[in-house]
């Protein structure tokens, strides 16, 4: 994933745009590094292949824990530039 997230990190802060990575995000913290790197969406299709669609509750449970953590009130300022 660090490669994708090195040019996203690149792509997001020169060329405007909207941004997704998919391929590699398989936990809350993939997710958050994704946003905060520039990514507007984050898919996780392989994640939830193998555990099922139940398992977006822990990784909605990690990533709102995470955020309460390093006091962030929406996902709209971790994506703030």
């Amino acid at each position: 994933m660090r490669l994708r997230l090195r040019w996203l990190a690149i792509l997001s802060c020169s060329v405007p745009s909207s941004y997704a990575v998919t391929g590699g995000v398989h936990s809350a913290p993939d997710a958050i590094k994704a946003i905060m790197t520039g990514a507007n969406v984050v898919q996780m299709v392989s994640c939830l292949l193998r555990f099922g669609p139940e398992h977006l509750k822990v990784i909605i449970a990690e990533f709102t824990k995470w955020m309460e953590e390093h006091e962030y009130e929406s996902v709209d300022q971790l994506a703030a530039r």
